[in-house]
């Protein structure tokens, strides 16, 4: 796991049926990029399709993220197109 004192974590987590990334964020309100940051960083970027944001404010949330390897262009064979992976 990662951490840094601004309050952020981020760890890809094995589960029984993958991995998972998952983002920790504390402060007053959760910033709508929290949950951006935790698409363009990590699923767009690796392999990892499922991602948590977890906020730690006020009151306890989490946002799940998705992005299914299928769409993600760094991923696909140069001949492979979007209407042929659907």
């Amino acid at each position: 796991m990662i951490a840094s004192m601004t309050g952020f974590a981020a760890a890809a987590e094995e589960t029984p049926q993958g991995s998972l990334a998952v983002e920790l964020k504390t402060g007053e309100a959760l910033k709508e990029a929290a949950t951006g940051q935790l698409f363009v960083g990590y699923l767009c970027a690796t392999m990892l399709e499922v991602g948590l944001a977890l906020h730690f404010g006020r009151t306890a949330r989490a946002h799940r993220v998705f992005f299914e390897n299928k769409f993600k262009k760094h991923l696909r064979k140069d001949s492979e197109t979007a209407t042929e992976i659907l």
